[in-house]
């Protein structure tokens, strides 16, 4: 049977801490209020620095590469704003992506949204390493730790591939409700009520079997492929549907 379980729970994907250590205790409402935040301080970067922020998406690159050649983007003013003085986020692996994602659905496509992706091409997705490959990576290792950390790098790329195409399919079986849910505040009843309206999509995604993923995670990849699919190039021989 397919199914997939999804949370509220954040500590997996994002974490935020503080110079008071009341700030970062691991309970609901902190992990509410870090939902909260990151969905405000994404908005202030997307208005400060759209056309940068959605390069960043548009070019898939890494977390990494947006610390490297994005840094406007990484504005401490918007940090302040919308979680005030004494606030430290991080963001692990692709989640300031989801962050910024998000935020430009909602800014770009808040009063218009297509009922099919039908016309758009396959995203390009990140390579799956090959059993070959992986083994000869292994290979390479010298000592116990370099391995683990070969292995662990791996099973990142393995599942930060899996999610970035499980986003793509749900964003293509429903795109009315994907874009509902991206335009509905974190956090709220109403939030609830659009990943319910979800449901069968995130099955008809999974070949079979249980997977668990927290409710900021599927957000996270639902806006990224939703954004890349609403911009991408409309195919002229089927047309758009607005």
């Amino acid at each position: 049977m397919k199914k997939l379980t999804i949370t509220a729970c954040l500590a997996l994907v994002f974490s935020a801490a503080a110079s008071s250590p009341a700030v970062a205790k691991d309970d609901a409402a902190d992990k509410a209020k870090m939902r909260t935040v990151t969905a405000k301080y994404a908005t202030c970067v997307v208005r400060k620095y759209h056309d940068k922020a959605s390069e960043a998406i548009l070019s898939m690159v890494n977390n990494g590469t947006i610390n490297r050649q994005f840094q406007r983007i990484l504005d401490a003013d918007c940090l302040r704003d919308a979680a005030g003085y004494g606030y430290d986020m991080r963001f692990p692996l692709d989640t300031y992506r989801y962050a910024l994602a998000d935020a430009l659905v909602n800014a770009d496509f808040a009063t218009r949204g297509e009922t099919s992706f039908a016309n758009r091409l396959p995203l390009a997705q990140p390579a799956i390493i090959t059993p070959e490959d992986e083994a000869k990576a292994i290979a390479k290792a010298k000592g116990q730790r370099q391995r683990k950390e070969i292995e662990n790098d791996i099973a990142t790329m393995k599942s930060l591939g899996f999610l970035s195409r499980y986003g793509e399919c749900v964003v293509r079986q429903d795109p009315v409700n994907a874009r509902y849910w991206l335009l509905t505040p974190p956090e709220t009843p109403e939030e609830t009520s659009r990943v319910n309206a979800l449901r069968s999509a995130f099955g008809a995604c999974l070949d079979s079997g249980t997977i668990k993923l927290t409710r900021t995670l599927v957000r996270g990849i639902v806006a990224v492929s939703y954004y890349r699919l609403a911009m991408a190039t409309v195919m002229p021989a089927t047309g758009s549907k607005p």
